[in-house]
């Protein structure tokens, strides 16, 4: 019988019975001792090799056996040893100590799990892993602080452009809301609560930062223009860090947490409620989500749109917008041929705020304006690029980047009147815009023979081009009308040849810059006899863009895209005359241009001439700004949202004219 089972006997002997049963074994060992005496010593030897385990003669206590001397003088001491361990049930982690310790040690089941892997040796304690897991990144406060701290920091940042308060509040009041409601989430599933704080976190940032930057939350036109990505190649450093943070503190884990004495189903009300309160009573316009719904129904919308239009010539709907000519409100001044040359140009974002401020940043722009025919109050139609010089030429609008216009242009008009066009392309290497400019029916796309890589060509370059062309064009037997698009004032560019002032600030040196080679070039023109038969146009292609960076530096801007602008004609020996355009915009730049050389021919154009007073136009859209999916209007040379029902009559003409554009275009005589 081994060790074990005798342990396990002796332990189910109550304590009395022990007592009594080591009292009488103590007796019969004395009477045994005395009978022994005369036993010779080698039966002693004889019977002491059998007696190693002599427990069942304890069981057999009532039978009068005879018991060698030295095996009952061992007996009892093996015996006392043996219920000293049975009664001792604490040493037993002596004899199993990995049992032992996993009952003792107070780890959490889970954390015995992870750890499984290391070797516990015998007496050492979990105390330091347990520490440690208590303090993972996981599980601490500090991933989720930081992450509500940044969304805290940059809606702070996005007042620096907008310095609206309206913005910050309701955003705090949106993060609020965010935090409570994924808080509630993360204690009942963490994973899920995990993905939709992410989720929302990330969009409320990246609008956040859009506001900062552009002075605006995401449009259609941002969304759309992300094939020119490379267009902000001057700041791309500085968004691409943005991008980076925005991911990283994005993407931070959330830790449940509690505050005393309240509920998260009581604090999100209140943060809704309050949120509620605010957009109601102010505008939805200040809340990042909501602007992001509002994105997606914009882009649907204008998806359905699309989707829409009649390009079958069997309903072809062009004669609704043929007029028999250009309205003849002004005559061409008799210092000027019958057919003078024609160069316009197109600044890239250009407000008139900027030609007006007192700091002089342009003072050849400001020179020739002042002794040009101006149009004052006179606004941007539509935004950005793709859509502004398209709807100029054409007068009209774009529905889509490069929806292509089947009508009637300004060049197209100029050809039929004896003219050669062509268009300096500033961006070479910009295969999508290079296209686009193909498309228009110029007879020559002009490009920068050196072949150069880069994607653009600085303004020094393009007017040097556009100089050049003019030289080359001059030798022909007709008149030319040659179009330009200078990139140098795009967002991110700081040319450093002719920096302003001290030249700290990379908006103030692009303006400077631009300003100083349109003055070497018109300063070149009108020295030369080209300059005695050339009449220059001299707009912009859309209003400044309003990032943060011109923000600082320029405070009185009207609307994030939509602003005054500049339009004038300048030739020899103009006398100073200011009209007032009342408002209207930039669809109206083409049959201005034609009536003023008395060109009065037949087109599809949505604007009038801005020599005639508005009144006297009847026109509905030469006020409305659209730039895809928002209207605004600039009447009585005001900026402001348009009114839902004024709103969805313009959306209903400006879709037959989309379907028209697209079409081979006739006149009311063509269809009867």
């Amino acid at each position: 019988m081994s060790k074990k089972k005798k342990n396990k006997n002796y332990s189910k002997k109550p304590n009395n019975v022990k007592k009594q049963s080591a009292k009488k074994t103590a007796a019969k060992k004395q009477n045994t001792n005395t009978q022994s005496t005369n036993v010779p010593s080698a039966k002693k030897q004889e019977v002491r090799k059998p007696n190693v385990n002599a427990a069942p003669a304890k069981k057999q206590e009532g039978k009068k056996q005879a018991v060698k001397p030295v095996q009952e003088i061992k007996k009892p001491e093996e015996k006392t040893v043996k219920k000293e361990t049975a009664g001792k049930t604490p040493k037993k982690p002596v004899v199993k100590p990995v049992p032992e310790k996993k009952k003792t040690s107070g780890a959490p089941e889970q954390m015995k799990n992870s750890l499984s892997f290391f070797k516990k040796k015998e007496g050492s304690a979990p105390a330091k892993k347990e520490y440690t897991r208590k303090f993972s990144w996981r599980d601490s406060w500090i991933p989720t602080l930081l992450k509500y701290i940044f969304a805290v920091g940059i809606t702070c940042l996005a007042f620096v452009s907008t310095q609206k308060y309206e913005y910050v509040l309701i955003s705090l009041l949106e993060l609020g809301a965010i935090a409570f409601f994924t808080n509630m989430l993360v204690k009942k599933n963490r994973l899920i609560g995990q993905i939709v704080n992410d989720l929302l976190i990330i969009l409320y940032n990246v609008q956040c930062g859009f506001l900062y930057y552009a002075g605006t939350y995401v449009t259609t036109v941002m969304v759309e223009n992300t094939d020119s990505i490379e267009a902000l190649s001057g700041k791309l450093g500085e968004y691409g860090f943005m991008i980076v943070l925005v991911v990283l503190f994005t993407l931070l884990p959330i830790h449940p947490f509690t505050i005393k004495h309240t509920s998260d189903t009581g604090l999100l009300s209140a943060f809704l409620c309050a949120e509620l309160a605010f957009t109601m009573g102010i505008s939805s316009v200040y809340s990042p989500l909501y602007n992001t719904v509002n994105l997606a129904e914009q882009v649907k919308e204008n998806e359905d749109m699309r989707a829409s239009l009649i390009i079958d010539d069997e309903d072809n709907i062009t004669a609704e917008f043929y007029r028999r000519g250009i309205e003849d409100f002004t005559k061409k001044p008799e210092e000027l041929p019958e057919n003078p040359n024609v160069v316009l140009i197109f600044s890239e974002g250009l407000s008139q705020n900027v030609i007006d401020d007192k700091r002089n940043i342009t003072p050849n722009i400001k020179k020739y304006q002042k002794q040009s025919l101006n149009f004052i109050n006179y606004f941007n139609h539509t935004f950005a690029t793709y859509r502004a010089i398209s709807g100029q030429l054409y007068s009209g609008y774009q529905l889509g980047n490069y929806d292509p216009n089947n009508l009637v242009s300004l060049q197209g008009i100029l050809k039929d009147c004896g003219y050669y066009t062509s268009f300096v392309n500033s961006e070479p290497n910009n295969m999508h815009f290079t296209t686009y400019l193909d498309n228009m029916g110029f007879d020559k796309l002009v490009t920068n023979p050196s072949g150069r890589s880069k994607q653009y060509l600085e303004d020094e370059e393009t007017y040097d081009l556009l100089y050049d062309t003019i030289l080359e064009q001059s030798k022909l037997d007709q008149p030319f009308f040659t179009a330009v698009y200078t990139f140098g004032t795009h967002v991110g560019m700081n040319p450093d040849t002719h920096p302003f002032d001290d030249g700290t600030s990379r908006c103030l040196n692009k303006f400077h810059n631009m300003d100083y080679y349109f003055g070497q070039f018109m300063d070149r023109l009108y020295s030369s006899e080209i300059g005695d038969n050339t009449i220059v146009v001299f707009t912009t292609d859309h209003a400044s863009y309003s990032d943060a960076e011109y923000l600082s530096v320029f405070k009185s801007k009207m609307n994030p895209e939509m602003d005054k602008i500049p339009l004038f004609i300048y030739y020899k020996g103009v006398e100073y005359k200011e009209i007032d355009a009342e408002g209207r915009n930039s669809i109206c730049m083409a049959p201005t241009v034609l009536d003023f050389l008395d060109l009065h021919k037949p087109n599809y154009f949505l604007g009038f001439t801005l020599f005639a007073k508005k009144e006297a136009t009847n026109n509905n859209y030469d006020t409305v700004f659209f730039d895809g999916t928002v209207y605004y209007t600039s009447e009585d040379g005001k900026v402001a949202k348009m009114k839902d029902e004024p709103m969805a009559l313009i959306r209903e003409y400006l879709k037959r004219y989309f379907t028209a554009k697209l079409q081979t275009p006739m006149t009311p005589e063509d269809e009867g």
